[in-house]
C-alpha cells in the first residue's frame, strides 16, 4: 500500500513538473504571451494536489 501511495504521488509530481516546465519554457520564448491554457492547466493541478506543493 505504502508504494502505490509512493507511485500515486511521484505520478502527481511528474505531471506538475512538465506543466510548471511548459509554463516556464513560454515564459522564456515570450515574456508577455505565456498559454492561458498552460497556467490554467498549472493552477488546476496545484488546486487538485495541494500536498505536492507542501513538499
Amino acid at each position: 500500500m505504502h508504494n502505490e501511495l509512493e507511485r500515486h504521488m511521484l505520478k502527481q509530481r511528474n505531471e506538475l513538473a512538465e506543466t510548471l516546465n511548459e509554463v516556464i519554457n513560454s515564459y522564456l520564448r515570450n515574456e508577455k504571451n505565456i498559454d492561458p491554457v498552460i497556467l490554467s492547466k498549472a493552477s488546476e493541478i496545484l488546486k487538485k494536489y495541494p500536498h505536492v506543493n507542501s513538499k
